[in-house]
């Protein structure tokens, strides 16, 4: 074949002619390449994913509707085949709150996704005393679900009451006349301090520590002499197995704690460790492997968060109050990896803290080992979700209502519940297995005396997974 013109030079005249190939073999090259761009351009223009990712989608409680891309998929849990790329899940149930959230989906990847959906009007029960005449000093969640109460009785007397969430519901934890009084997170060991003296009366050693085990045997564990320092209150460990009593002694004019480990498995108690400080009575909380406890103590100016090892290991967190405030429960969260989460004051700005609107309260994690901190964010931690994220207590406005918000790993805040607490500084305990928080709330002196107000709040939305 040639073609019917020519190119000419000055020098000679070339002739230009298409390569004699086989008809047949340009058809055999060429087909093939058309049928790839046609099948590429086809799922270009369709959006059919040649290499899908999974994406498993539960949600707590169990039947919201899955939405992705706006398009319903039916109700959790499901298994979805998506495209790669990023991809927009809503999950929907009667009664609870919408969960929109973002998702990068990988190319023949799987993502677990497991989400907690979060009432619209969480239910809030103020939490009464089991006796006339008494007050709720402090609550915190047993292991079986019931609540422990801290019940004040006088200024000298505290009892120890189980509450399962009725009026017929109390049973008392250990014995009566006990100036101090704790038990373990199952309720079946007790340890308190009895006080033998009656009316500035001596009456053998000033006080013993005694502890009664789940056989209901009550034994002594420690006594003390009139010269020895006064027994102001003690902690007991989530195994039952260890007891930290807090002993407080005069300097001069400054006070002084020191505090004592009995363990179980030691027949001499240990010295735990001595402060220039007042502890704060029912401010401890354990890391679930009872290996430390946090707890707060006053100090000439506020008061501050420390930690303390089994081993006497001791670390200063920072101040958290300011003089004359009270913490109950203590803004404290442990983390099953050993991660603190707690509240810090930050620099004043007028914002509202647990225990004074003198300055904005910030979220400070540290691994309990090391002594690195890290803020996170802004409020008040109260447990930890199965995420990693925090679930956090904070005020906006002043005289608005407490919000639970949830604090992811990046930083960012998510609004939960508006919580009907009153009150003004605050504090929380989350129950995460049942999906409940004790909030602590102080009240307004100038509306009806001062103190701390102790609510149940349930978020399960009246089902528990």
């Amino acid at each position: 074949m040639e073609f019917p013109f020519t190119f000419e030079s000055d020098s000679q005249v070339r002739s230009f002619s298409w390569p004699s190939f086989d008809r047949r073999l340009w058809l055999v090259l060429v087909i093939p390449v058309l049928a790839v761009g046609v099948f590429l351009q086809r799922h270009r223009d369709t959006g059919a994913p040649v290499h899908p990712g999974t994406v498993m989608v539960s949600a707590t409680p169990t039947g919201a509707a899955v939405s992705v891309d706006g398009k319903s998929r039916g109700p959790a849990p499901q298994q979805l085949s998506l495209a790669a790329g990023t991809h927009r899940i809503e999950l929907r149930r009667s009664g609870y709150l919408t969960d929109s959230f973002a998702i990068d989906v990988r190319p023949d990847a799987t993502l677990d996704l497991n989400r907690e959906l979060w009432p619209e009007r969480p239910h809030a029960t103020l939490l009464r005393p089991p006796l006339p005449g008494t007050a709720v000093a402090g609550a915190t969640f047993l292991a079986d679900g019931r609540l422990a109460l801290a019940v004040a009785v006088s200024a000298e007397e505290r009892q120890l009451w189980a509450y399962a969430g009725d009026s017929d519901s109390y049973q008392r934890l250990g014995p009566s006349g006990a100036s101090a009084v704790a038990g373990s997170a199952d309720g079946r060991t007790v340890a308190y301090i009895k006080r033998n003296q009656a009316f500035g009366v001596e009456s053998g050693p000033a006080w013993t520590v005694r502890a009664i085990d789940s056989a209901g045997s009550d034994r002594q564990v420690y006594q003390a002499g009139s010269g020895d320092g006064q027994a102001v209150d003690l902690t007991l460990s989530p195994d039952g197995r260890r007891i930290v009593l807090a002993e407080r002694s005069s300097l001069g004019s400054s006070s002084r704690t020191k505090l004592v480990l009995f363990d179980a498995g030691r027949e001499a108690p240990q010295p735990f460790t001595e402060l220039p400080a007042e502890l704060v009575p029912g401010s401890y909380v354990w890391a679930p492997d009872g290996s430390r406890v946090a707890f707060a103590v006053t100090t000439p100016t506020g008061q501050s968060l420390c930690l303390m090892s089994t081993d006497g290991r001791f670390r200063y967190l920072g101040e958290v109050a300011s003089v004359g405030s009270t913490i109950a429960p203590l803004p404290v969260a442990w983390s099953r990896s050993d991660q603190l989460a707690f509240e810090r004051q930050g620099a004043p700005g007028g914002g509202i803290g647990p225990f004074g609107v003198s300055s904005s309260p910030q979220v400070a994690l540290t691994e309990a080992a090391e002594g690195s901190v890290q803020v996170r964010g802004s409020g008040v931690p109260a447990g930890w979700l199965d995420d990693g994220s925090l679930l956090i207590l904070h005020r906006p406005k002043r005289d608005g209502q407490l919000e639970l918000s949830q604090l992811t790993n990046d930083g960012a805040t998510r609004t939960l519940a508006q919580l009907p607490v009153k009150g003004g500084n605050y504090a929380g305990e989350w129950d995460g297995q049942r999906r409940r928080l004790i909030v602590g709330a102080s009240r307004d002196a100038t509306l009806g005396g001062s103190g701390t107000d102790f609510y149940l709040v349930d978020l399960s939305g009246g089902e528990v997974s």
